[in-house]
């Protein structure tokens, strides 16, 4: 129900902007949709044609300085690529932009795209929501976060000797995996975020379980597979991004099913955790355990190959191709 109404609505708007463009030109419908809040702007081939009020504020151009201007110029250039692929595919979901504003700084939008087709020719009209401040305040918590993250995962990296370094190396795995993926920058920074602390529940496993010489038994699994939960409940009300939440309580969940701590399966893992899960597994088959040796990571690739369906396939594939021409590689990790 809630679909078809923001589908009708969306359909009402197109149809607005259409007759708007047609009667009256480009900077009408800027004009029109100026009781919006938010920053509106209409393109042609990736030319600014109109822009009401708001985007000028954003902005900090004229109306006249903004008119023939390529909306490549008004974009960060570490988001060039993404918009070319946004006019490329005539992508319709909302993304996020970083905007360049006539004095030069940067100022974070979401953005919600109509493609327009109107006599042979194909006008973007786009509504974005200034984040600055949000994205500010969430970059000031990321740091504190950080911090805070490195001294737990030397608290508990200390407790297990054996993984040293482990978490740390999950990440620059899973980063690797992810920037092969295309992944949205935002992205990638939970992602390594959720990579350095994503065993935090270790702290509450009893040290000899930790470090035991020999092959754990049935209990002391039931004790180490109780880390993913005792991790997130560790971290559950801090306001953090919800993907970094899920990396920590989901990162033993596999593809077929068989992980823990709650059996998901398939397309209910997402894709970032998937990373996770592969990088994780790379790194911890590769690594030195106390009844182990270690192994390269075309070693631990194999292994991972035996385990049929554990792994999504498409990532795993993906993951396999980079140990394979050495983008992931044994001496970056560990010398």
């Amino acid at each position: 129900m809630k679909k078809e109404l923001k589908e009708n609505i969306q359909d009402e708007l197109r149809q607005f902007i259409v007759k708007c463009l047609k009667v009256h030109g480009p900077w009408a419908v800027t004009e029109e949709l100026s009781i919006f809040p938010h920053a509106t702007c209409i393109t042609k081939q990736g030319v600014v044609l109109g822009a009401n009020d708001s985007f000028v504020s954003l902005c900090g151009y004229s109306k006249n300085e903004l008119e023939g201007m390529h909306a490549l110029e008004l974009t960060n250039s570490d988001d060039h690529h993404l918009l070319m692929q946004v006019f490329a595919n005539n992508r319709k979901d909302k993304y996020p932009l970083r905007l360049k504003t006539k004095s030069g700084e940067s100022k974070h939008a979401l953005v919600f795209p109509y493609v327009l087709a109107l006599d042979g020719e194909v006008y973007r009209f786009a509504e974005f929501i200034d984040l600055t401040e949000t994205v500010e305040a969430q970059k000031h918590l990321v740091r504190v976060l950080t911090e805070t993250t490195t001294a737990l995962s030397y608290t508990i990296e200390k407790k297990d000797p054996y993984t040293v370094g482990h978490m740390n190396r999950t990440g620059a795995i899973a980063k690797k995996i992810a920037t092969a993926m295309g992944l949205y920058d935002e992205n990638i920074s939970n992602l390594i975020l959720g990579a350095k602390i994503h065993d935090i529940g270790k702290i509450a496993i009893p040290h000899e379980i930790l470090i035991k010489p020999s092959k754990l038994d049935d209990l002391d699994w039931q004790y180490i597979k109780r880390h993913p939960m005792i991790g997130y409940e560790i971290i559950s009300d801090l306001e953090i991004d919800p993907l970094i939440k899920d990396i920590v309580k989901y990162h033993h969940e596999y593809y077929d099913g068989s992980g823990y701590p709650d059996g998901k399966n398939g397309k209910a893992i997402s894709t970032e955790v998937n990373i996770i899960t592969i990088a994780d597994s790379l790194d911890a088959i590769a690594g030195i355990r106390p009844y182990k040796t270690s192994k390269t990571f075309n070693e631990a690739i194999e292994i991972m190959e035996s385990c049929n369906n554990r792994y999504n396939p498409d990532i795993f594939e993906l993951a396999k191709s980079l140990v394979h021409d050495r983008v992931i590689a044994d001496t970056e990790y560990f010398g």
